[in-house]
């Protein structure tokens, strides 16, 4: 099982740019999904925006107070990569970006470990979506 942020109002999901497309970030730890949510959440409140695109997390120091996420309608959602879910994700023409953890070094730097996943949108893997999609919707 992993995690991702949604924001509810929009019903889209936390994404990082990479040099060409967007990456969705999954977690595998609720707590590392947590904190980059209260993140993005107190960039919400101090800025009355949600920060821009970035080609890197949204993560804020250890010792600044962060806001809870749910004040900016952003929920970490538990979520399944079944075949069909990552098959429908590369069907957008999007990315994965699968986070174990961040090490903290100390209160100022961090690591982030992860991988980069790349998926290719074909018109073969669409149409096997689409396929999977009818199985499920006849089942």
């Amino acid at each position: 099982m992993y995690y991702c942020i949604k924001h509810l109002p929009t019903n889209t999901l936390y994404a990082v740019k990479s040099s060409k497309k967007q990456c969705v970030v999954f977690f595998k730890k609720y707590d590392v999904a947590k904190y980059v949510a209260d993140s993005i959440s107190t960039n919400k409140w101090i800025y009355n925006t949600l920060p821009d695109e970035s080609k890197e997390l949204y993560i804020m120091k250890k010792y600044q107070v962060k806001r809870q996420a749910m004040e900016s309608k952003l929920w970490v959602h538990n979520q399944r990569l079944s075949v069909k879910y990552v098959k429908d994700l590369a069907s957008r023409n999007v990315d994965l970006m699968i986070i174990d953890d961040i090490e903290w070094i100390n209160d100022e730097n961090y690591n982030v470990l992860g991988q980069h996943v790349q998926l290719t949108a074909t018109e073969d893997l669409l149409r096997q979506s689409l396929e999977i999609d009818n199985e499920l919707l006849f089942e």
